[in-house]
C-alpha cells in the first residue's frame, strides 16, 4: 500500500472537490498472491 501527498494550494470554503485515481495492477505472475497477504 502507498500514501502519497498532494499540495492542493487554495480551495473555495465551502466547496465540494474530488479527486479520481485509476490504478493499474500489474500482470498476475507479478503479484502477489492474495492468500500470501493474509
Amino acid at each position: 500500500m502507498a500514501d502519497w501527498s498532494f499540495e492542493f494550494g487554495f480551495v473555495i470554503p465551502g466547496s465540494t472537490n474530488t479527486w479520481q485515481s485509476l490504478i493499474q495492477s500489474d500482470s498476475a505472475d507479478r503479484m502477489i498472491p492474495a492468500k500470501v497477504l493474509r
